[in-house]
């Protein structure tokens, strides 16, 4: 990657950052609006609040959306086709699953491997990802119809893996960052490819949440809850996403360094990389990450 597109993925880290800013504030105000004018009823003001907060939870932790996006324009602003593309990132890779993802690489890793059913572009705007199409009935009710996909594996992707991911999420014993803000809300697979939503109240902004990573129910419904986070599919997970995990190691070259290596998917029902490898390195450091970037370790940092 030549300086010119460098400096463009920079600019577009740097607008992306501003959005993000922007929509927590607008956010935030709506919360407020929307809490003042059902006062009367606490249970559905706390229910809406937290909803909300999964919207500006989202947007504030914009990175991983705009990681993805970032990736999949760098195939046509300066990425050669054949060639490999390797991020620099503070934090550690301790988990591939992404129901558990807390860190930064562990999150950006997420975007890549894992697909939802709402995604956000460039500009932060948010787009269909899984989703081919959703209707509202009665201001609660979500209808989402599937688009065909695969997983890493070649089987097929439903409506049943939707509605397994969100039961997890709502499982206390997996202890995913995102349950308090499901447990109101139900989820059916009305057939193999549509999944229906029932909210307690009603949210306009519900489409945001439907930005939470897919996970397998035929690899994963085996794993007892209590031993998620030590299964294999945390270091070697099967997702739907633009790329497949190929290797994770531990590296002491420059520091204890997480490599994260990945693939294009060809199966992938967007667009296919035209990159032969992605690599997210995580490093324990700014300074570790620092020396990286002078060396020429890595492409990029974030």
């Amino acid at each position: 990657m030549d300086k010119k597109s460098k400096s463009k993925l920079k600019l577009r880290y740097k607008r992306l950052a501003l959005h993000v800013k922007h929509a927590e504030g607008a956010t935030q105000r709506h919360a407020s609006r929307f809490i003042l004018r059902r006062i009367n009823n606490i249970r559905m003001v706390m229910t809406e609040i937290m909803i909300w907060l999964v919207a500006v939870g989202l947007l504030i932790a914009g990175l991983g959306a705009q990681y993805t996006w970032n990736m999949r324009g760098n195939q046509h602003d300066g990425a050669r086709p054949g060639g490999v593309y390797v991020e620099g990132m503070i934090g550690d890779v301790g988990t591939l699953n992404p129901l558990l993802a807390s860190s930064e690489p562990e999150q950006a890793a997420a975007k890549l491997l894992f697909s939802s059913l709402y995604n956000y572009d460039l500009t932060g705007a948010l787009h269909t990802d899984l989703a081919k199409s959703m209707t509202v009935r009665n201001d609660k009710i979500y209808t989402v119809k599937l688009r065909d996909a695969v997983w890493h594996d070649g089987q097929k992707l439903t409506a049943e893996d939707v509605v397994y991911t969100i039961n997890l999420i709502k499982n206390p014993q997996i202890r995913s960052p995102l349950r308090v803000n499901w447990l109101d809300i139900s989820a059916r697979a009305i057939d193999s490819s549509t999944v229906e939503f029932v909210l307690p109240a009603v949210y306009a902004g519900f489409s945001h949440a439907l930005t939470f990573p897919i996970v397998p129910k035929h690899i994963l419904q085996s794993v007892s809850s209590s031993s998620m986070r030590e299964a294999d599919f945390s270091s070697n997970p099967v997702g739907s996403g633009p790329f497949i995990i190929k290797r994770v190691q531990t590296t002491e070259s420059t520091g204890s360094t997480d490599v994260v290596r990945m693939v294009p998917n060809s199966k992938y029902y967007g667009t296919v990389s035209t990159l032969s490898r992605l690599e997210l390195r995580a490093y324990g450091d700014e300074s570790l990450l620092a020396k990286a970037v002078k060396s020429g370790e890595v492409s990029a940092a974030s």
